[in-house]
């Protein structure tokens, strides 16, 4: 009886042919990606759009990448050959190197090694990555909040890691501290 209702719910739905584990993943979309879809339809544009919407919810952002970031990478003339090819599953080495080479000197002002950093295609398929690899379903993340609302959908979906907001305030600039993370219950 079981088989045959998923059976049918899965014909009936148009998805028959991929896994109940893809098929919980489509629905219900995340609130803040049906906002997003449809402030997509009415995108800014300085000339064409200038009322239209700026979508914040993603990180995604293309009038920015229309305005700004399309020429800095057209003045680009070197593409190396490493990136037109399965480069190494960390990322390619010479981004690793240069993105080392920025973090120390910009960022955290002491070392940071090309081999112990990995780059990867937006953040939350880093997070998915990083908690299937490290955690169990039903383990507990602990973030600091306010934070992106994706992230949930970036630990639930395939880890079935449980994502706990830590509040933060502006008083002590949104930094944690160890009695914050000891009040979490």
């Amino acid at each position: 009886g079981i088989a045959r209702r998923e059976r049918g719910q899965m014909e009936d739905s148009g998805f028959q042919h991929i896994s109940r584990r893809a098929r919980n993943l489509l629905q219900p979309l995340p609130v803040h990606l049906v906002a997003s879809i449809e402030a997509s339809k009415d995108l800014y544009h300085a000339q064409d759009n200038p009322q239209g919407a700026i979508v914040m919810s993603v990180a995604e952002n293309r009038p920015l990448f229309e305005s700004l970031l399309r020429p800095k990478l057209e003045e680009c003339s070197e593409v190396p050959l490493e990136a037109n090819s399965y480069p190494n599953f960390l990322g390619l080495d010479s981004f690793r190197q240069s993105l080392s080479s920025f973090l120390e000197r910009r960022v955290c002002m002491r070392p940071v090694p090309a081999e112990q950093l990995a780059i990867a295609c937006g953040c939350g398929a880093m997070l998915d990555t990083m908690f299937h690899i490290l955690m169990d379903e039903g383990d507990v993340v602990l973030t600091p909040a306010p934070y992106y609302s994706g992230f949930d959908c970036d630990t639930g979906f395939r880890s079935k890691v449980n994502l706990v907001g830590v509040p933060t305030t502006c008083e002590n600039g949104f930094r944690l501290t160890v009695e914050d993370l000891d009040a979490v219950e």
